[in-house]
């Protein structure tokens, strides 16, 4: 008989936790905190509502979640999907393929936050859009927030959700933004019929930098296929040298403005 593979990885899981718990009994507790510093409904002073033994409270907005854990299972988060917009998990952290698919199903956000990164340099922020791509990003977002890059990602079963994701982020000048996908064809077509997005796409930081100083780019897409995280982020730090990418004043009246 073929063994059970969910049973096979819900052991595994619970394995991992265990090992963990077991690690965290071996450190010096924190400070205890005043009584009234935390809710009963296990939200932090800051109104994020925290999971796991190392919550941070630095996050302010209810609509988001942190969870500390190694391992982040739909245990833990099933019954506050409803209610959140955005996930937030440490950098290396593993979301099991359930927690994964639910936060596809409802479009929140995962953000990968390291409390000890460096500063990052002028505020640079990126979001990245994984359609249809065999890639888990948290060792690539891990990466790019170590080196200084807020770096959140999302990912996606359908391009052009993807597409409307990252061209919602990059028009409004929120953050730079790519699309993680094999389909580069498609993504650069969808998203240069957008209004106010520039879309460039290149395999390289060199090519990047030029295609980007061509047309002003704000959204880069990228084949993540044969690259591994140090290629990727090589790429995408070359995308965010800037604080933006001027569009040429040859160009703004039919590429839609300077920035």
């Amino acid at each position: 008989m073929e063994p059970d593979i969910q049973q096979i990885v819900r052991e595994v899981v619970a394995e991992i936790e265990r090992r963990h718990r077991a690690d965290s009994t071996k450190v010096d507790p924190a400070p205890s905190q005043p009584a009234d510093a935390a809710k009963s409904d296990g939200r932090t002073a800051g109104g994020t509502a925290a999971v796991g033994t190392e919550a941070s409270a630095k996050h302010d907005d209810p609509r988001e979640l942190t969870v500390c854990s190694r391992v982040v299972s739909l245990t833990q988060i099933g019954d506050r999907l409803g209610q959140i917009r955005r996930l937030i998990v440490s950098p290396g952290a593993i979301l099991t393929p359930a927690v994964r698919d639910a936060l596809d199903d409802r479009g929140i956000t995962v953000s990968y936050d390291a409390a000890d990164r460096p500063a990052s340099h002028g505020g640079t922020e990126v979001f990245l859009a994984v359609a249809r791509a065999a890639l888990d990003p948290g060792g690539l977002v891990a990466s790019l927030t170590t080196g200084g890059i807020a770096a959140e990602s999302q990912a996606f079963d359908c391009l052009i959700r993807a597409v409307d994701a990252a061209a919602d982020r990059a028009s409004n000048g929120r953050a730079f933004a790519v699309v993680l996908t094999p389909d580069t064809a498609a993504a650069l077509c969808l998203a240069n019929r957008l209004s106010g997005v520039r879309a460039v796409s290149a395999s390289c930081p060199t090519g990047v930098i030029e295609a980007a100083q061509a047309v002003g780019g704000n959204v880069l897409v990228v084949d993540p296929r044969g690259k591994g995280v140090f290629q990727l982020k090589q790429i995408i730090s070359a995308f965010c040298r800037e604080k933006s990418w001027a569009c040429p004043k040859v160009l703004e009246a039919r590429l839609g403005g300077g920035v």
